[in-house]
């Protein structure tokens, strides 16, 4: 259950940083060289978010593979891997994005 827990708590840093990062670049761009001076906002952002999402996310994944190892019927094994996918897919995201990104 803790897997799980911190899985949907990854998404929700996920989506905050989304959030605030557009919230911050409306407030920029309202004010004249904002961008220019204070412009590093945005990525202490997402800084400070994956700092948060990477321990969230293994947290999560080691209490989904202690949950794995608990497990006792074939529903609860499919179970704690759709937990684990849950805590891995975010990561997956990024390397696949950085990897499109980068290949140019």
């Amino acid at each position: 259950m803790l897997s799980l827990v911190a899985g949907l708590g990854g998404w929700v840093v996920i989506l905050l940083s989304i959030v605030l990062t557009i919230i911050y670049c409306i407030e920029t761009a309202n004010a004249d060289e904002m961008v220019r001076k204070y412009g590093i906002g945005t990525g202490l952002i997402w800084i400070f978010a994956l700092l948060a999402l990477f321990v969230i996310n293994v947290l999560g994944g080691i209490f989904g593979l202690i949950e794995l190892l608990r497990c006792n019927n074939f529903q609860e094994v499919r179970r704690a891997c759709y937990v684990l996918l849950l805590n891995a897919l975010p990561w997956i995201i990024l390397g696949v994005l950085y990897w499109v990104y980068m290949s140019d």
